[in-house]
């Protein structure tokens, strides 16, 4: 089922009518021009892994869990081709759907209906696409992930003490030197040979 998906992801087909066509037997050429390497023995991410390397595809794949969408295996490769599917689980075994715009697929989210961009990696939602790409690049440092805020309209803290700035502040320094020991607990003595010290204030001449 999973290589079919990518198949038919990357060799769209359409009937006469307009709607995809779904019957395996429409793909076997393009099926049999992909090569895809043996996964019968391979579980879901692994299978994914093997088709990304060996095929040279980006496959992000969404789960459908409990009524929301979660990413699942998102890609990290910088290869030419990509496909977004999205799975369900729950039978023998789990089927795949074809993803043809994110967008559409999460649009239940936004408010505002507008053209919006969703990212892969968090499903976080963006009404400029320059704002998505500034996104992206701190997000593809972490793991895929789906992010969750706080139903509460407001937040409501008791440390008030923290808000009060701090009259007087100092940063104090010590430089040493590294002095040999002969011991076998303590490799280098730290030796202090300098130090130094600043006190701030935002109280104005205060500090002189």
């Amino acid at each position: 089922a999973l290589q079919w998906s990518i198949t038919a992801a990357l060799y769209p087909l359409y009937s006469s009518w307009g709607k995809r066509c779904l019957n395996t037997s429409s793909y076997e050429q393009f099926f049999s021009s992909i090569n895809f390497p043996d996964i019968s023995d391979k579980n879901i991410q692994e299978s994914v892994r093997i088709i990304r390397d060996s095929c040279a595809i980006n496959i992000n794949v969404f789960i459908y869990e409990g009524g929301e969408i979660f990413p699942f295996i998102i890609s990290n490769s910088q290869h030419s081709k990509f496909v977004d599917l999205l799975m369900l689980t729950g039978g023998t075994s789990p089927i795949f759907y074809i993803v043809s715009d994110l967008s559409s697929l999460y649009s239940d989210r936004v408010k505002i209906r507008r053209r919006h961009f969703v990212c892969r990696r968090c499903l976080e939602i963006f009404l400029n696409p320059d704002k998505l790409e500034e996104h992206e690049e701190l997000c593809q440092k972490f793991k895929a992930q789906k992010v969750y805020m706080s139903e509460d309209d407001q937040l409501t803290f008791t440390n008030y003490r923290k808000q009060i700035e701090i009259p007087f502040v100092v940063y104090a320094d010590f430089e040493v030197i590294l002095k040999p020991t002969n011991t076998e607990t303590q490799t280098y003595e730290h030796l202090p040979v300098a130090v130094a010290y600043k006190l701030t204030s935002y109280i104005k001449n205060e500090t002189k």
